[in-house]
């Protein structure tokens, strides 16, 4: 699935003490992967493509992939239906729904009335504007419905290059809303900030001591507008006895390891692992497994590649007589279940 938002209302119910901004976030968040799929009892025919009461491997990859593909296009249309105010075939950055309006609208909506809730939500564009900044290859500021289809088909995946372009927009956007809250702040209007006046009712801005310190950078006790919007790393605690990277990863489980080391040793962030790049001693592969999962034999290790080495290893698990099939009686359960979830 790709981004979309379904029964807001009970997810905002849970959240009710949180603030607006807050609560609609939330909801989005937990409603992302929300999505109604095929119970195992009714879908072995489905998935038992030529009829002969088994299932291979390949037809229940197959199907799951077309599950899959289904339920992005369904989304995808209910997501240019909210979006597309003009009616253009695509979604431009004007056509989403800003933060003020959306707190604006959840003011004017009692929480607790679902029907009315899950209207006016079903009226708003919720597409993410990181996930349009992802989308659009041509950089035209648009997502049309070709490229939506295009990313999911190709296989697209978020990596460190498209990570780090969207975290420096969030950034941008963090930084215009601090500078908005300095302002709340500053109540002595001295153009600095104290400890006291950061971590007051008034300003709200949660910060701790350590934090205060770390950012100011001059030591002067107050913090600078520019100290404040500046972009630090968060402070890590590392628990005493702590093991080392390298230990930690040689406890992971193959397939968890190279999963982890595809998003941290992909040296040209294509998305990809590619043999040349498991050189390093901290990235380094067991060869063999390597070209086991690499299904097209490429040299490469994608994360679709990875999502079938696992898929397989939940098949095996099922299949009881190792005949590489699933008859009626081992085709069904949780881990069935689990199977069409992929």
């Amino acid at each position: 699935m790709l981004f979309g938002v379904n029964s807001y209302a009970e997810k905002l119910k849970q959240v009710n003490a949180t603030p607006v901004a807050v609560k609609v976030e939330t909801a989005i968040d937990e409603t992302k992967t929300s999505m109604l799929r095929p119970e195992p009892k009714k879908s072995f025919k489905q998935v038992d493509a030529n009829s002969d009461n088994k299932i291979s491997f390949d037809e229940l990859f197959q199907f799951q992939e077309k599950q899959k593909n289904d339920r992005a296009e369904k989304e995808m249309n209910k997501i240019l239906t909210q979006c597309d105010k003009n009616k253009d075939g695509m979604i431009s950055k004007n056509e989403l729904t800003k933060d003020k309006d959306m707190e604006t609208m959840m003011n004017q909506v009692d929480i607790y009335d679902e029907e009315a809730m899950e209207k006016r939500m079903n009226q708003q564009c919720m597409f993410p504007e990181e996930a349009m900044d992802f989308i659009d290859e041509n950089g035209d500021g648009s997502v049309t419905r070709e490229e939506m289809m295009q990313t999911m088909h190709s296989g697209r995946r978020q990596n460190k290059k498209s990570e780090r372009k969207m975290e420096q927009k969030m950034q941008k956007r963090e930084a215009k809303r601090k500078e908005k809250q300095f302002t709340v702040c500053d109540t002595n209007v001295d153009s600095v900030l104290s400890l006291r006046e950061v971590v007051s009712m008034k300003c709200g801005m949660h910060m701790f001591t350590e934090e205060f310190d770390k950012r100011d950078v001059d030591k002067n006790n107050h913090l600078s507008i520019e100290e404040l919007t500046a972009l630090i790393k968060p402070i890590k605690y590392r628990a005493p006895g702590e093991p080392s990277e390298a230990e930690r990863r040689k406890k992971m489980p193959p397939l968890v390891r190279l999963e982890t080391s595809m998003y941290e040793c992909d040296a040209d962030e294509d998305g990809r692992l590619g043999k040349n790049e498991t050189i390093e001693a901290n990235c380094e592969q067991d060869m063999p497994f390597f070209d086991s999962v690499d299904h097209n034999q490429d040299g490469y290790v994608s994360t679709d590649e990875i999502q079938r080495q696992r898929m397989k290893k939940h098949f095996d698990r099922m299949d009881k007589n190792k005949d590489g099939e699933l008859d009626r009686s081992e085709f069904k359960g949780r881990l069935a279940s689990r199977m069409l979830l992929y």
